[in-house]
């Protein structure tokens, strides 16, 4: 240990350094470089770096593929950071602009990325997503990060749906209707015609049709008008609050406002009527913490239709647009959200590898000096 001690003292000596604070940082890693080198002269370095390994605080590995060029290049990387696991997301950063900076300036692509985020590391950041969106699944990862469509939207709903596709708002391979229909023909109870429905089987099972295995979707379903009288909301709720926890628990489910009728037209249902039926589906979905069953308040009074059919239920072309409007932006909000968070974890990945590169860079370059300086000190 004498040795070492004169070879420390000399390296100090012929580097000049002054001890301010510009120079510390730098002291500090000619130390901690200095020690690197010193346990690989006394053969100690090869077994502890295969220790450590095991020690993720400081530490990390992923599996290396050897014939992979982004792995070999990056071997062995010190992660000092761990920035994933304290990020609060916000709208003020524009991650899609920042990822892709830090992709390019390490070389990396979205293929690499996919492989970082596997790391062990971020185990805790992965878990608290998943935890507060329950329904999340790695698809939503991959589409976020491409910029693609989070997911396909299909639509469920009686004759004002049906106005929505004949507006061409939306489209008939996304959508189910029920002219005249509600909750018996959403739970597929009874017999229907088909000149009123493009599924005869009831709602559930013909939107279940149109849905792939493997997919998630967006599901707005808009009901009530025909049958708010004779079904009340607690009934349409409990059967919205088990899809969204049994056989669609993995889609989100979008709940629409009952929209306004004209009441001097209008015969069957009044806006009171309306009114009270949104009013307590909305506090039940609200009050009921189901992550994925939501509601979209149309916030329309018949004053801003502006156009209505002879019975004072239907709305005109214009009119379905808009409506179809304000459910696909009440989604997008919603989805943004999601798409904000897992954005944020991708670049906080980033700046953990990022000033991992540095720090690495940074200790060989002092590596090299000290290689150096002890070679002068043999002579």
């Amino acid at each position: 240990m004498q040795k070492y001690s004169e070879i420390f003292k000399s390296i100090i000596k012929k580097l000049k350094i002054k001890f301010t604070k510009p120079n510390l940082k730098k002291v500090f890693y000619i130390a901690f470089a200095l020690l690197i080198t010193i346990l690989s002269y006394i053969g100690l370095s090869t077994n502890n770096s295969k220790k450590s390994q095991n020690n993720n605080t400081t530490i990390t590995s992923t599996k290396r593929n050897s014939e992979n060029e982004y792995l070999k290049r990056n071997k062995g990387i010190i992660k000092e950071y761990n920035y994933a696991d304290n990020l609060v997301a916000t709208e003020s950063i524009n991650y899609n602009v920042e990822i892709a900076l830090l992709l390019e300036k390490n070389n990396l692509t979205f293929e690499d990325l996919l492989k970082l985020i596997n790391n062990p590391r971020y185990k805790n950041a992965f878990k608290s997503l998943f935890s507060k969106y329950l329904n999340l699944t790695l698809n939503d990862f991959i589409n976020i990060l491409k910029g693609e469509e989070l997911r396909e939207t299909l639509y469920l709903g009686d004759s004002r749906t049906f106005g929505m596709l004949t507006s061409k708002a939306i489209e008939e391979d996304k959508t189910v209707y029920g002219i005249g229909y509600g909750y018996d023909w959403l739970i597929g109870e009874g017999k229907f015609k088909p000149s009123k429905t493009n599924a005869m089987d009831g709602a559930i099972n013909g939107l279940e049709s149109k849905m792939q295995t493997d997919k998630s979707y967006n599901i707005v379903i808009w009901l009530g008008v025909n049958d708010y009288k004779g079904i009340n909301s607690e009934t349409y709720f409990q059967e919205f609050s088990e899809l969204a926890n049994g056989r669609w628990k993995n889609h989100h489910i979008y709940i629409v406002s009952v929209g306004p009728v004209d009441d001097k037209k209008a015969t069957r249902v009044s806006n009171a009527g309306i009114n009270d039926f949104n009013k307590t589906l909305k506090e039940k979905i609200a009050n009921s913490n189901i992550e994925n069953l939501n509601y979209i308040d149309l916030g329309l009074t018949s004053e801003l239709i502006s156009k209505f059919d002879g019975a004072g239920l239907h709305y005109g072309v214009s009119d379905c647009q808009n409506i179809y409007e304000i459910i696909t932006s009440a989604i997008k909000e919603e989805e943004g959200k999601l798409r904000t968070e897992i954005l944020a974890f991708y670049y906080s990945i980033l700046v953990d590898y990022d000033k991992a590169l540095f720090i690495q860079n940074e200790i060989q370059d002092i590596q090299a000096e000290i290689q150096d300086v002890l070679r002068i000190n043999r002579k």
